[in-house]
């Protein structure tokens, strides 16, 4: 039960993670 609740949380992790670079990308394009 605790190696789902791992799994679970660097699938949030990564998802985060992807979310913020899509964010500073589309800042970054905006600002040219």
């Amino acid at each position: 039960m605790r190696l789902l609740a791992v799994v679970v949380l660097a699938l949030l992790a990564v998802s985060q993670a992807e979310e913020g670079a899509r964010l500073l990308a589309s800042k970054s394009l905006l600002n040219r």
